[in-house]
């Protein structure tokens, strides 16, 4: 078997169609060969959080099911994927404007 390692996370962020209020955010892992170098799509879940901070996973791409998510660490899991895109969000934002001013 050979080994891959998670080389990078992208993030894509949008709203619901229905629910304009939720920040959705499908958080995709992007994989690595450490052998031969090839880069494949891994794992990736969606999520949503509504106005409220409540957040909640999609089960069902299908029929749109989403569950509530109450687990203390899966909340602190999720919640630090918002909070690791909305840093990236403001450090290229920041990287931009500094790119414009030179």
């Amino acid at each position: 078997m050979e080994k891959e390692t998670i080389v990078d996370v992208i993030y894509g962020s949008g709203t619901h169609p229905t629910e304009k209020t939720w920040d959705v955010m499908q958080v995709v892992f992007q994989h690595k060969n450490a052998t031969t170098g090839a880069k494949r799509t891994g794992d990736s879940f969606t999520i949503a959080r509504k106005p409220d901070g409540t957040i909640l996973r999609r089960v069902d791409i299908f029929l749109d099911h989403w569950e509530i998510i109450t687990n203390e660490e899966d909340l602190q899991f999720f919640q630090s994927h918002f909070d690791t895109r909305d840093r990236l969000a403001i450090e290229q934002a920041a990287e931009a404007a500094k790119k414009a001013k030179a």
